[in-house]
């Protein structure tokens, strides 16, 4: 009989011991966990952009902004990337993700603290005196959790990407920067050349009203075209004051983006509009993923977010602690340090949650919803990036046609301008014709430069939508 009870309890023991394995097993089978789709890590793109025009695919290059050959620009794109307070601001949320890295690693370590205590006491004796005692005591206290399955390496995994999704928000933001104070430059000289040419054609169309005047007090000329010749100097003296306050406008912008005061004055405008001469080479579509730094910073929010529902995911598991405690003891300060060690203590711990109710659980389902949202925010930057490249590439190609066109447009429309007001002091034409082309002319001028400023918009919007690096990396030294 006592035989079979030992036996029993053998077999008991021995069927405790394979759950407690079967357990261990798949709570370590459980410790991988990821709620990306394989699709999404593979995406499936074209060898080549749709609306690129160049036989064969180049990458794309870094450094654009030497290719505008502005040296004044160039000076400029420095000046935002040093005082911009965007840029700053980002740069300290940089810093604050990096000490979140450090964080999040040192709860992985043994925390040690000092702790020292002191009191005093009285009491009454027997005698009716007053008798005082005190105590001292200084203690090391030591507590460690051992990340048997790697929840707090999870956690520091998720801090150390978000850190890195931070640094590549730097860089997008450090490139967005640089093409908008390329685009404002040029904003701002289009809007200088527009000023002149308004100027010009306020000049222009005073000498053609003091010549009807003249000839209608000699009787050549009837009083309608002086009052229509009246009227266009009006309207071309409210377009010049009006174009002089989209050029304060223009510069108070640039200025606003280098950190300066934006008084819309200070700022030499003393080039003209470059010409771009050849097209950038665009890469191809998979090239765009490793190029662009906001789509490194989605796939990094996408991998933290997965980090952190791993994290979560082994919160459910059981911890393993460390304790240790030692100290001394002594009735005087002064002795405290000589006493050495009075006690000392160790104890280890594991504790398993059992009834939460279903908090832990409910905080890993949130966890991966945000893998959800972090992996569609992360396709939809994808696609937003390609669908951005494709329409650039086309619209490099029609507002190129474009500029072509008018500057063809501007030179037929001078001249016309030139024979209708020759042929209206001949008496051959009226002076309505001379106001249509008149109007015609200025018209074409005005569309040449703002075409010429769209292609150089689209053409900056271009070199920021295939990501890279806006200046040339430095050479390296030896």
């Amino acid at each position: 009989m006592s035989w079979s009870i030992l036996n029993i309890r053998e077999r008991g023991g021995s069927l405790v011991r394979r759950a407690c394995l079967a357990l261990l097993l798949a709570l370590s089978g459980g410790c991988t966990v990821s709620a990306i789709s394989p699709q999404t890590q593979e995406q499936q793109l074209p060898p080549n952009w749709v609306q690129d025009t160049a036989a064969e695919p180049a990458p794309a290059a870094s450094g654009w902004l030497r290719q505008l050959d502005s040296p004044a620009l160039d000076r400029l794109v420095e000046e935002a990337q040093a005082s911009n307070y965007q840029l700053a601001q980002q740069r300290a949320r940089v810093q604050e993700l990096r000490q979140g890295v450090i964080a999040a690693g040192a709860d992985r370590l043994p925390a040690l603290s000092a702790a020292v205590d002191g009191g005093r006491q009285m009491s009454l004796a027997e005698s009716g005196s007053e008798v005082y005692r005190e105590s001292w005591g200084a203690s090391l206290d030591l507590s460690w959790e051992l990340d048997i399955w790697g929840r707090l390496g999870d956690q520091q995994r998720s801090a150390r990407l978000r850190y890195d999704s931070g640094m590549a928000a730097l860089r997008q933001q450090q490139l967005a920067l640089a093409a908008a104070v390329a685009t404002g430059w040029f904003d701002a000289i289009a809007s200088r050349n527009l000023l002149a040419l308004l100027q010009r054609r306020l000049d222009n169309v005073s000498d053609d009203l003091d010549v009807l005047e003249h000839g209608y007090r000699r009787g050549l000329n009837e009083a309608l075209d002086v009052y229509l010749s009246r009227n266009t100097v009006a309207d071309s003296r409210a377009s010049l004051a009006r174009q002089r306050q989209l050029l304060q406008q223009s510069i108070a912008d640039l200025q606003l983006l280098m950190a300066r005061y934006p008084d819309g004055r200070e700022l030499t405008l003393d080039e003209a509009l470059p010409a771009l001469e050849t097209a950038t080479p665009a890469g191809t579509p998979a090239q765009l993923l490793q190029r662009r730094p906001d789509i490194q910073q989605a796939w990094l929010d996408l991998l933290a977010a997965d980090a952190g529902l791993a994290a979560a995911h082994k919160a459910r598991f059981p911890r393993f602690t460390l304790a240790g405690r030692a100290g001394s003891s002594s009735s005087a300060l002064h002795d405290l340090v000589d006493a050495g060690l009075s006690s000392w203590s160790l104890t280890a711990g594991l504790a398993q949650p059992l009834f939460d109710a279903g908090r832990l659980k409910s905080e890993q389902e949130q966890a991966r919803a945000r893998v959800l949202q972090a992996e569609q925010a992360y396709l939809d930057t994808v696609y937003s990036a390609l669908a951005e490249v494709e329409s650039r590439l086309s619209a490099e190609q029609t507002l190129r046609q474009r500029h072509e066109a008018l500057l063809e447009s501007r030179a037929n429309a001078d001249i016309a301008y030139e024979l209708s007001f020759q042929q209206y002091q001949r008496g051959l034409v009226s002076y309505t014709t001379v106001l249509e082309a008149q109007r015609r002319a200025f018209d074409a001028q005005t569309s040449t430069i703002e075409a010429h400023n769209e292609v150089l918009a689209n053409r900056i919007a271009l070199y920021l939508a295939l990501g890279g690096d806006f200046a040339r990396p430095a050479p390296a030294t030896t």
